[in-house]
């Protein structure tokens, strides 16, 4: 895999898989929302003390944001509404006459598994020029992820 001793790259991988393999929750969780018109996009980076998210919520108050850790699944939700801002006009018939429309307006939500040091009790989120900043501290005590188990010797009856 690279890396200096082959175990900075085996602890990513491990790593990334344990968040593959728990993300099983967080994706039929999402497939509930389907039917949403859109979703904010979402970078997430690894620091030495904690993760961070990065949202894109522009036009969205602050009050129509919600960040939940589901301690149960290991994860962290993000949900919202932006409201449109655009005046609903019609016509005679009482239709509306929408000539162009790329702005996306509605509900979201998206959930994002996360590596088991990451600490669900120490997360702090900022909202500041449409960028939600979400960071989720890590646990850095060293936990020890292997236990010793003893073997019982039985002798066999000859």
């Amino acid at each position: 895999y690279g890396g200096r001793d082959g175990m900075e790259s085996s602890c990513a991988h491990s790593r990334c898989q344990e968040m593959q393999t728990s993300r099983v929750y967080c994706v039929l969780l999402q497939q509930k929302q389907m039917f949403r018109a859109w979703r904010p996009s979402v970078d997430i980076q690894e620091l030495r003390d904690c993760y961070v998210l990065y949202a894109d919520v522009p036009g969205i108050a602050r009050e129509n944001l919600n960040v939940e850790a589901k301690k149960s699944d290991h994860c962290i939700v993000i949900s919202g509404e932006r409201v449109s801002n655009v005046p609903e006009t019609k016509d005679k018939d009482g239709n509306t006459r929408n000539l162009w429309r790329e702005r996306w307006h509605g509900k979201f939500m998206r959930a994002f598994a996360l590596p088991r040091d990451a600490d669900l009790d120490k997360i702090s989120a900022n909202l500041e020029d449409g960028v939600l900043e979400v960071r989720i501290a890590r646990d850095l005590a060293d936990k020890e992820d292997k236990a010793p188990v003893s073997i019982n010797y039985a002798r066999s009856k000859l």
